[in-house]
C-alpha cells in the first residue's frame, strides 16, 4: 500500500489501521473526505496552521510528524474488512524500533487495541496511554474516520486538541525520544511473521 512517513527522531507518529481504498486509488494517506484526519490536525495544532492536505501529506515529516499503519498488505475502508491475519504488528514494531518517535498517536481503538494485545498490554481508553511502545510515549485518539459516528465531529475536535496540547507538553522537535526496550518487546518485534 502506501509508503510510510518514517524517519528517526520524529516528533509525532500517527498510526492507523490500514489506508482506505480511496487513499490507495489516491496515493495519498487519508485522501477521503469523508475522513476528517486533516482537520483534527489542524485542530490539534500540530502544523504550525500549514493547512496540509492529503495532497500535500509529504509535508508532515517537514513539522516532525509521520504516519505509518498496521496492515500494509492491502487497503480497506472499515476495519470490520480486515481479518486477523492482516495485521503486521511485528512488522510495525521492526518500523517503529527502526524510527523512534518520541509520541505514537493511535488513530482509534482498533490500531491501539492490536497492539496492545500483541504486548500484552492492557486495551487504552482514549488519552495517554500507561504503557510505552518501542521506548515512544503512547496516545489513543477517537478515529478520524467517517466511518465512526458514534462521535460528534466537535468531541473529535476537542479531544483531538486535547491531544495537541499533550504533545506540545512533552516537547517538539529536538526532543530526545527514551530508547529501547523491554527485551520482551524486541523479541516480539523480531518475530518474523510478514515482510515490512
Amino acid at each position: 500500500m502506501l509508503p510510510d512517513l518514517l524517519r528517526p527522531g520524529l516528533w509525532v507518529v500517527f498510526v492507523g489501521t490500514s489506508v482506505g481504498v480511496r487513499s490507495a486509488q489516491a496515493g495519498r494517506y487519508y485522501a477521503n473526505p469523508t475522513n476528517r484526519f486533516w482537520e483534527l490536525v489542524e485542530a490539534a495544532e500540530l502544523t504550525d496552521g500549514s493547512g496540509i492536505t492529503a495532497e500535500r501529506d509529504g509535508e508532515l515529516l517537514d513539522h516532525q510528524i509521520g504516519i505509518t499503519d498496521l496492515v500494509k498488505s492491502r487497503a480497506a475502508s472499515s476495519d470490520s474488512h480486515l481479518e486477523p491475519g492482516d495485521y503486521n504488528v511485528a512488522g510495525f514494531l521492526r518500523r517503529i524500533e527502526a524510527n523512534p518517535p518520541t509520541i505514537l498517536a493511535f488513530n482509534g481503538r482498533e490500531p491501539a487495541r492490536q497492539v496492545a494485545h500483541h504486548l500484552g498490554e492492557p486495551v487504552p481508553a482514549e488519552g495517554p496511554l500507561s504503557w510505552r511502545v518501542a521506548g515512544a510515549l503512547g496516545y489513543r485518539l477517537p478515529s478520524s474516520s467517517g466511518a465512526n459516528a458514534r462521535r460528534p465531529v466537535a468531541y473529535k475536535m476537542e479531544a483531538w486538541r486535547r491531544f495537541g496540547r499533550w504533545a506540545r507538553e512533552r516537547g517538539t522537535t529536538g526532543h530526545e525520544p527514551v530508547r529501547g526496550s523491554s527485551p520482551r518487546l524486541q523479541r516480539m518485534a523480531a518475530e518474523d511473521v510478514g515482510d515490512l
